[in-house]
């Protein structure tokens, strides 16, 4: 028997909680290596422009019901967005790939 969170490609898992947590430490590590700064263990982070904060202050999730999670991992493909600068080609090519992630179920 497969496990809840289990889903077959070409299915993305998106309401798996560490899911977000691995985009989420990834955007910012991206960020952090963009300015120079550390991102062993996140030592980096406080020195990240407050734009950037700004990016991720509603990022925090608060429950974990599929609204919640979606909600927060939007936060995570705009930083993602934002931060790809430096890819911006690639970003661009991606863009509605990863906005879909973040609609309802329902909807993808």
């Amino acid at each position: 028997m497969a496990s809840a969170s289990y889903c077959s490609p070409p299915h993305f898992p998106r309401t798996d909680l560490s899911y977000y947590t691995a985009g989420l430490i990834l955007v910012i590590s991206i960020g952090c290596l963009h300015r120079g700064l550390p991102v062993f263990q996140g030592r980096g982070i406080d020195g990240l422009p407050p734009d950037v904060h700004d990016l991720f202050r509603n990022a925090l999730v608060t429950a974990l019901d599929e609204g919640e999670l979606l909600r927060a991992l939007g936060c995570v493909v705009a930083g993602l967005l934002h931060e790809g600068g430096q890819v911006q080609e690639t970003a661009e090519k991606v863009r509605p790939l990863l906005l879909e992630l973040t609609l309802p179920l329902s909807e993808g």
